[in-house]
């Protein structure tokens, strides 16, 4: 039957791929942290209060004993004596204030410092720490 078409059916496939995944040691290490302490000079500006105590002779009549007070940066304490007339006259003040003193400091100190040592299992030429 010359002329007329055949129909031929051609089977056509197709793949499928399913990827399956799993946990697998694959390389170990230890890791083993050690701490050492080392000497370490250090320095420093350190300010420290040096309290300066001034003692002023005083002489005048008051009719109750005063309280300390603050003046500036000073408390100022009154130092009263009583006669024999039952008058009080301040016979001293005492100033005291507190100075600022910076100076500078070095003192050893010992310094903790931590470093880690891996070791592998040991593969062809390597010698299996880090």
């Amino acid at each position: 039957m010359p002329g007329e078409h055949e129909e031929r059916a051609i089977p056509l496939l197709e793949e499928e791929l399913h990827i399956s995944k799993f946990e697998a040691v694959t390389d170990k290490a230890r890791v083993r942290t050690i701490v050492e302490e080392r000497p370490e000079r250090i320095e420093a500006m350190l300010s420290r209060g040096v309290l300066e105590v001034e003692r002023v002779p005083a002489f005048r009549e008051v009719n109750e004993t005063p309280s300390p007070r603050q003046e500036g940066d000073t408390v100022v304490i009154s130092i009263v004596e009583e006669r024999l007339v039952k008058r009080r006259f301040v016979v001293e003040e005492v100033f005291i204030r507190t100075v600022s003193v910076i100076e500078h400091a070095e003192f050893e100190a010992n310094v903790r410092v931590m470093r880690a040592e891996v070791e592998r299992p040991i593969h062809g030429n390597d010698t299996g720490r880090e």
